[in-house]
């Protein structure tokens, strides 16, 4: 079976979606971003987190 996403892409996008997630925290927390955009850029780095690990 062909590898979709070999392992040298998806450990960085595996770190870069927690990354995501903790610069949504850290941008609500300290430069005041609005729930909503919070709430967006946690999801993506979420989805980003379920893309690495997925994928074969």
């Amino acid at each position: 079976m062909k590898k979709i996403l070999p392992s040298e892409y998806r450990y960085p996008i595996f770190f870069l979606a927690f990354m995501v997630i903790c610069a949504a925290g850290l941008l609500s927390k300290y430069a005041g971003l609005k729930l909503e955009y919070t709430a967006i850029m946690a999801a993506i780095g979420f989805l980003m987190f379920l893309f690495s690990i997925t994928l074969p």
